[in-house]
């Protein structure tokens, strides 16, 4: 079991060393930084002993050796030579530097055997494995894993990484736990959920206007970047990516706005980076600009870790202002995740522990099933079927024919179990954010689509009532999208419904159950006793007391007062009176006939009934 973390409470501008006052990472420990640019590697470089800096990264590489290049480092990754690594060791005239892949780490360990220095390089060399979430998220790298046939050997090593993850290695209870913490949130992401995220994506794409700066969007498909691309037929626009052929046809005629590497004085309008550059480096931009996180349920691959690759890649932003020659931290203009979920109730969301015992109960079960059928096997002089080899291939090493729990590979299968959990519904999605020291604000680019199917009408009523409810009581919380006009289509489609919402109120409406004719008929009660006193005022205004009025003239002034004030029947519609309908409005009708013209005409005399 690992022993307590030690904390260190930090401010947000706060570096390295000010948690570490002697400018070292701490030997054989385990640091969970809590926020991206600390400067762990920084520190690292500028450390006054031999060390081997792992970063998964090959362009962050690169970056890093550009920019600490005045230390001598030197690249390495699975197409290095062995001999330029040997090259490297021997002839150092200072303290060695030496930046790998996690697949490139194999590379030094044979350079060393064959100068014979393995030994020297065990007890000399500090081991420093960066970003160390990454051997549990990047599952799908074959080589991923390779540092640790060699880590553990190190006298002098250290793990760090922003988003810390609980691997289940006993080892690492050999290991301090550093925990860097933050009082302040880092921010505000805005969770905006939609069924369709290309929709949302093409409507902020087609706005500009509703940012302020460059926006930056991380989008693990570009496939997908190319159809935001064309679909809102940009050209303030920069695509990062790796520079491979795969990728420059799938942008096809959008290559011209492909970009080798991201910096600041080439930064456009809108900026899309795939995966590779969800972690690692430094984008250098002001607090006007715009975090975007896109997924996608049916973009496998672009549904990154949120509490892993995402939180990393919002958190890239550094100011080009410098203190003590480190830059500042400063907080985007907003953050958003635009993203579908799964539909998947919290009650089926596990937690980590429950996920991490049920992982490693579960493959020592097959690991001991597997070592049983081989023992068996043998006695039978036959192999393993292909299928019982791939049911422990993820989750074990098989050496000699025998099977032995590999608890990194189980991790890597427990981590994207969790991580997957995440995008179960909006709530998992938030509380992923806060878990990473964000608040957030879950925003809706439109209102939730109608099902009609199955329901009955006040079902429905009930749906589209709340619909309205929700809009007009958090009008924030769809601003960013095109709710106002599915609200007045909802309101045309269903004018009488919203009708009686209007004029009786939700809680009227729940009590009538949302029955449309109950609403309606007392929605127009309430109508006509409001319009009551108009109607008398209108009849003594047109009818002379003691006066004589045919039938047909009465009913022509009753009809045409009803149609000025909209007098409704029960059931909502136009009121059709006749002469005696003034009877009801205060008037009493004393019927009459007189000869007008030679003909006699049925009438009344009219007398007020006050």
């Amino acid at each position: 079991m690992n022993q307590p973390s030690i904390p260190i409470e930090l401010e947000i501008n706060d570096y390295f060393e000010k948690a570490f006052e002697d400018k070292l990472i701490p030997n054989n420990c385990y640091i969970d930084k809590s926020k991206t640019g600390l400067g762990l590697t920084y520190a690292e470089f500028h450390t006054d002993r031999h060390s081997i800096i792992v970063i998964p990264g090959l362009n962050i590489i690169e970056d890093k050796c550009i920019s600490y290049k005045h230390k001598f480092p030197l690249k390495v990754w699975d197409e290095t030579n062995v001999e330029d690594i040997s090259r490297y060791i021997t002839n150092c005239k200072s303290f060695m530097k030496i930046v790998t892949t996690p697949e490139g780490f194999s590379k030094i360990i044979e350079s060393a055997i064959e100068i014979d220095k393995l030994d020297w390089l065990y007890a000399n060399v500090f081991c420093f494995l960066d970003e160390a979430h990454c051997y549990a998220t990047d599952i799908y790298r074959k080589g991923i894993l390779t540092p640790f046939k060699y880590f553990w050997e190190f006298d002098n090593k250290a793990l760090g990484t922003a988003t810390y993850f609980d691997y289940s290695d006993p080892r690492f209870a050999s290991l301090t736990d550093y925990k860097i913490k933050y009082a302040k949130p880092f921010g505000i992401v805005k969770i905006v959920e939609h069924e369709k995220p290309m929709e949302v994506l093409h409507h902020f794409l087609t706005h500009p206007e509703m940012f302020g700066g460059n926006v930056h969007i991380f989008f693990n498909s570009v496939k997908l970047i190319r159809s935001a691309i064309d679909n809102a037929k940009l050209k303030d626009v920069n695509v990062f990516c790796r520079d491979d052929e795969s990728n420059k046809n799938t942008l096809g005629d959008y290559v011209k706005y492909f970009r080798p590497r991201p910096t600041s004085e080439i930064f456009k309008k809108f900026n899309f980076y795939s995966c590779r550059y969800n972690e690692g480096w430094d984008l250098f931009d002001d607090a006007s600009c715009t975090m975007i996180l896109v997924t996608d349920k049916g973009v496998k691959h672009s549904l990154v870790p949120v509490e892993y690759k995402g939180f990393q890649a919002v958190g890239r932003l550094r100011s080009n202002v410098k203190i003590n020659d480190k830059p500042l931290i400063i907080k985007p203009e907003g953050i958003y995740h635009i993203t579908n979920t799964l539909g998947i109730d919290d009650n089926e969301t596990k937690s980590f522990p429950y996920l991490k015992e049920k992982w490693l109960s579960e493959a020592e079960v097959h690991v001991q099933y597997y070592n049983i059928l081989q023992m068996a096997c043998l006695k039978e002089n036959i192999s393993p079927s292909d299928l019982s080899r791939n049911l422990i291939r993820d989750i074990s090493k098989i050496k000699n024919g025998i099977a032995y729990m590999y608890p990194m590979k189980i991790d890597q299968q427990l981590c994207k179990e969790y991580c997957r959990q995440t995008y179960n519904n909006k709530h998992t999605l938030g509380r992923a954010w806060k878990m990473r020291n964000y608040d957030i604000e879950y925003v809706s680019y439109d209102v939730n689509p109608i099902d009609y199917k199955g329901k009955s009408s006040r079902q429905i009523n009930e749906e589209i009532i709340q619909i309205w409810e929700d809009y007009r009581n958090n009008p924030d919380s769809y601003k960013y999208g095109i709710a106002d006009r599915s609200i007045k289509s909802l309101k045309h489609k269903h004018s009488k419904l919203n009708n009686c919402y209007m004029n009786l109120g939700n809680i009227r409406c729940r009590e009538l159950e949302y029955d449309l004719k109950d609403m309606i008929a007392e929605l127009t009660q309430l109508s006509n006793s409001n319009q009551e006193k108009n109607v008398r005022s209108l009849l003594r205004a047109k009818l002379t007391e003691g006066g004589f009025y045919s039938r047909n003239l009465l009913k022509t002034i009753i009809e045409e007062i009803y149609l000025t004030l909209e007098w409704k029947k029960s059931d909502g519609s136009s009121a059709k009176p006749t002469a005696k309908t003034v009877a009801k409005h205060g008037i009493i009708l004393t019927p009459k006939s007189k000869i007008l013209d030679g003909k006699r005409i049925q009438g009344f005399i009219v007398t007020y009934d006050d």
